[in-house]
C-alpha cells in the first residue's frame, strides 16, 4: 500500500483520534483537579482568614481586602520621612480606622449588615496623592535651606573680606587726613609766627 504524504491509514487515524480524545480527558482531569485543589486551599484559608469567602461572597471578600490594603499603605506612608505631623497624623488616623474595620469584618463580623464606604477607594488614593505632595514640598524646602546655607556662607566670606577692605580704606582715608589735619595745622602756625614776627 502507497500513501501519498499527509493520507493515514484507518488504524493510524483512530489511533490519533483516541489519543486526542484521551489527552481531552486529561486536560478536563486536570482542570477538575485544579478546580478542587483550589476550593479545598480556599476552604482550608476559611479558618485563618475568618469570613472572606471569594466564590460566594466575592464582592464583600474583596471589600475586606481592599480595607486590609489601604490601611497598610496608610500606616506605611506615617512614617515615611519628611512629612509634616499633620499629614503623618492624618494618615495613621484613617490608617487605623480602615485597619480596624477590616480586622473586624474578617474576623468578627459574622452576617448582617455591613457598610460599604466608597471612600476606601477614593480616600487613600487621595491621601497617598497628598503624601507625595509633602515629601516633594518637604525636599524642596530641605533643598532651598541647604541653598541658602550655601549662599550665606559664601556671602558671610565675601562680606568678611568686603568689611576688611572699607576698613582699611577707611584706616587709610583717616591716616591722609591726619596727615593734612597735621600739615594745615603747622601751615597755620607757620603762618601765624611770621605774622608775629613781621
Amino acid at each position: 500500500m502507497h500513501l501519498r504524504p499527509g493520507e493515514h491509514t484507518e488504524s493510524e487515524s483512530c489511533f490519533s483520534a483516541g489519543f486526542l480524545f484521551c489527552r481531552g480527558i486529561v486536560a478536563a482531569a486536570t482542570v477538575s483537579a485544579r478546580v478542587r485543589a483550589f476550593k479545598a486551599l480556599t476552604s482550608t484559608l476559611m479558618g485563618i482568614v475568618g469570613d472572606l469567602d471569594f466564590t460566594n461572597h466575592a464582592g464583600f471578600s474583596w471589600y475586606c481586602v481592599l480595607l486590609l490594603a489601604s490601611g497598610v499603605i496608610l500606616l506605611g506612608l506615617a512614617v515615611l520621612p519628611g512629612l509634616r505631623w499633620g499629614r503623618r497624623v492624618l494618615n495613621v488616623l484613617v490608617g487605623l480606622g480602615f485597619l480596624g474595620y477590616a480586622v473586624y469584618l474578617t474576623f468578627m463580623f459574622h452576617g448582617g449588615t455591613y457598610v460599604v464606604f466608597f471612600q476606601t477607594f477614593i480616600l487613600p488614593i487621595l491621601l497617598i496623592i497628598n503624601s507625595f505632595r509633602g515629601l516633594r514640598s518637604g525636599n524642596l524646602r530641605r533643598r532651598a535651606a541647604r541653598r541658602q546655607k550655601r549662599f550665606q556662607s559664601a556671602m558671610s566670606g565675601d562680606l568678611a573680606r568686603e568689611q576688611a577692605a572699607v576698613q582699611a580704606a577707611l584706616a587709610q582715608a583717616h591716616a591722609q587726613h591726619a596727615a593734612t589735619v597735621a600739615a594745615q595745622t603747622q601751615a597755620q602756625a607757620q603762618a601765624q609766627g611770621q605774622a608775629a614776627d613781621g
